[in-house]
């Protein structure tokens, strides 16, 4: 993942005490005070592989050497593979050290990553292009044709490949907790979507313009997702000139008409249609259940009133056949009385 904790392939702490993975932030220790904090200190993130104890595979949070967070468990996504150390930070300085010897005792013995033994370790090595040769690849599209399927369709397939894109900027400005309000859907737009951050730079696209400068000069794969400007001569020179470097080859993939046969793109395209279409039904039928048990429950208490109001009556039947009856009584009571009066 681009951000740590984005995703299930990273864990991290911050600096507000939150242990973070998959896109949650648990709790996990309080900084009420500015002396826990990352600033100012020797700050150790220590994972726990000694294979035995109530700490084997956990992460822990060191700071000036004492511990300023339980043990944490590693993620099941995350048990056994290896972990690599990242540090992410602004409006700071930042030193790193991996070793071979920490900065600050941690009272146990603890081994520093570049100190760490060959079996405990994963040699990652990036390939580089036969010729030496990086691709920036420019898509040629119709606007609305499937084009944002496709793209993510190739970058799951070519994950070595990075997006330049308004909606790779807005992601990423997302999930760094900028806040950007709704719109209206009727101004909404896949390629040049607005911003909208009311942050000068990113709103007027600087940040684009500096990303894409960045790129030029990285050795790495990269697809320009610029729908208009792939296609309109003048916009697609001057995008073009900016990736005209020794290391690059620049590629033009024109996508107008039917899909290709000869990959799995159509049935990914139909599976989002799947998808997209059941969720309507679902969305239907959910609303239509909700409807019928909506309906069932007010005719159960139209039932019920009924049911009161049928008992009441009753009751009130009742209590009127009592009092006649006493009535009843009381005069025949009151005629044996004259009677017994005038035998008298």
């Amino acid at each position: 993942a681009l951000l740590l904790g984005d995703a299930e392939d990273s864990v991290s702490f911050d600096s507000e005490g939150n242990f973070l993975f998959n896109r949650r932030r648990t709790q996990i220790t309080g900084f009420e005070d500015r002396k826990h904090r990352f600033q100012g200190g020797c700050t150790a993130a220590v994972r726990d592989h000694g294979g035995s104890g109530p700490d084997f595979n956990t992460i822990s949070l060191f700071k000036d050497g004492e511990r300023i967070t339980r043990p944490q468990a590693i993620p099941e996504a995350l048990k056994g593979k290896p972990l690599f150390p990242m540090v992410t930070f602004k409006n700071m300085t930042v030193q790193v050290n991996f070793g071979p010897e920490p900065l600050v005792d941690l009272g146990f013995k603890c081994c520093m990553v570049n100190d760490a033994a060959a079996a405990d370790t994963t040699l990652t090595k990036y390939a580089t292009p036969a010729d030496g040769k990086y691709e920036a690849l420019f898509p040629l599209f119709l606007p609305d044709e499937g084009t944002f399927h496709w793209l993510d369709w190739f970058l799951g397939k070519n994950p070595e490949y990075a997006e330049i894109s308004d909606r790779k900027i807005i992601d990423w400005a997302m999930k760094s907790g900028l806040f950007r309000p709704r719109r209206d859907a009727n101004r909404l737009s896949n390629d040049r979507p607005e911003m909208n951050f009311g942050i000068a730079h990113l709103d007027d696209g600087s940040v684009k313009e500096i990303l894409a400068t960045a790129a030029a000069m990285q050795e790495r794969n990269v697809v320009v997702m610029e729908i208009q400007g792939n296609m309109i001569q003048k916009d697609r020179a001057a995008i073009l000139r900016r990736f005209n470097t020794p290391h690059f080859r620049r590629v033009a993939k024109v996508m107008i008409g039917e899909p290709e046969t000869s990959n799995d793109y159509r049935q990914y395209v139909h599976d989002i249609i799947l998808r997209e279409k059941q969720a309507q039904v679902d969305k239907v039928f959910g609303a239509k259940r909700k409807e019928r048990v909506a309906l069932e429950q007010e005719k159960a208490k139209v039932q019920r009133r009924l049911e009161r109001i049928r008992r009441s009556q009753i009751e009130e039947e009742g209590g009127q056949e009592v009092k006649d009856e006493d009535q009843e009584k009381a005069k025949e009571e009151d005629e044996t009385k004259m009677e017994v009066e005038e035998e008298e």
